[in-house]
């Protein structure tokens, strides 16, 4: 009897000892939370597109850069919004990842909502709304399933979509977010027909969120292990600028590489033939799968990959690629990627001027670059003809 009843009395002090340690890490990861890297849980598993923004949430994401989230209540990191256009409005609707999306910066140096003030301060013939359809670890399947679910709602005229560096991967299995807590939707093409095949719900999802939603110190540790996710896919890859060069993707040999890329132009075709339909125009605006001045160090790194594969790399093998789709689907193609080369050399800027020390991702003066090249692309492809119609509404 006396064995149980210090068997009980060490059960109950080693579960009070657990609680108070917890308790004191707790405190410190909120102190630190208060005056450090801060962040808060605005992200939901989605049953269609694997992950999508919690509408109406609303907070502070801090590290190097001073972000601010606030999701509008249809689930956009964009204003306030209405389903129905009022007359007289020209709706866009950007479509990306995380560089549009801008969770980094304030709501309003957000690239879209710059590239809105800036329409409807330049061009006064009619009131501009430019809505940001962007989530953070979309591949252009999501892009497009994500069109479908919601962008119809909005009566959009023009879609731009953003296809950025890590895009392509995003498509493949594996390849999107954290599996443990989201999920990615993958497409099965068997000639002209294919199948979606939609994500299953992470069975400890919602006590993850709920946990993560309540506790700074959880908080952190998933950052960190996200963190770790993300680093561990690109351990031992090159980098320019923060993104990984992944050579499969400017190998017109490589056989993972051209899956990759028939996939994503098999889908940026659905997703230009469903715009039409739909009465509204698309162009496509992309930034990666590119090389341009290309160092010795990654010249060296290219002739390592093609001694171990026999297959050249390619550096402008993307350009190449979508100026071809762009040709076929008659969709203006504009590279946000060589502008941005040209533009730090025009400026006399370093690589990593538009962006933050801590991470890849663009700082204020790096969205409102890319909203200067938007408004010039949106405003040169003209509709017009649309916007008048527009107008005349």
């Amino acid at each position: 009897m006396p064995s149980k009843s210090r068997l009980s009395i060490r059960i109950v002090f080693y579960f009070f000892v657990t609680v108070l340690l917890f308790c004191i890490v707790e405190t410190g990861a909120r102190v630190f939370e208060y005056f450090g890297p801060r962040t808060f849980v605005f992200k939901k598993f989605d049953p269609v597109l694997g992950l999508s923004l919690i509408p109406g949430k609303s907070g502070i994401h801090r590290r190097c850069y001073d972000g601010f989230v606030s999701i509008n209540s249809h689930g956009l990191r964009d204003a306030p919004r209405t389903l129905k256009k009022e007359p007289g409005v020209f709706r866009i609707g950007v479509f990306g990842d995380s560089l549009i999306e801008g969770m980094h910066v304030s709501p309003k140096q957000v690239s879209t909502r710059r590239l809105e003030a800036k329409l409807n301060s330049r061009v006064s013939d009619v009131s501009w709304e430019v809505l940001n359809f962007s989530v953070s670890g979309y591949g252009t399947i999501q892009e497009y399933l994500r069109y479908l679910q919601d962008g119809k709602k909005f009566d959009l005229d023009l879609i731009v979509l953003f296809l950025t560096d890590n895009d392509l991967e995003n498509n493949l299995p594996g390849g999107g977010p954290d599996g443990n807590l989201y999920g990615t939707p993958t497409i099965k093409i068997d000639g002209e027909q294919h199948t979606f095949h939609y994500p299953e719900k992470p069975r400890l999802h919602d006590t993850f969120s709920l946990l993560m939603e309540a506790s700074a110190a959880l908080r952190f540790a998933y950052k960190f292990y996200f963190h770790y996710l993300a680093t561990s896919k690109v351990k031992g890859v090159p980098h320019i600028l923060g993104f990984p060069i992944v050579f499969s993707l400017l190998d017109p040999q490589h056989d993972d590489g051209l899956y990759a890329w028939k996939t994503g132009e098999y889908v940026l075709s659905l997703l230009a033939r469903e715009v039409r339909k739909d009465g509204a125009e698309m162009i496509l605006v992309h930034s990666g799968y590119n090389i341009y001045d290309p160092s010795d160090e990654i010249k060296t790194l290219a002739e390592d990959y093609r001694r171990k594969t026999g297959h050249q790399v390619d550096f402008t093998y993307g350009t190449k690629r979508l100026t071809k789709w762009a040709e076929n689907e008659k969709v203006p193609v504009f590279n946000f990627g060589l502008f941005v080369h040209d533009y730090y050399k025009k400026e006399g800027l370093s690589p990593g001027d538009l962006s933050y020390s801590c991470d890849s991702h663009f700082n204020p003066e790096g969205h409102n670059v890319i909203a200067e090249f938007l408004f010039d692309k949106v405003t040169s492809v003209d509709p017009l003809n649309r916007l008048q119609a527009a107008v005349d509404k």
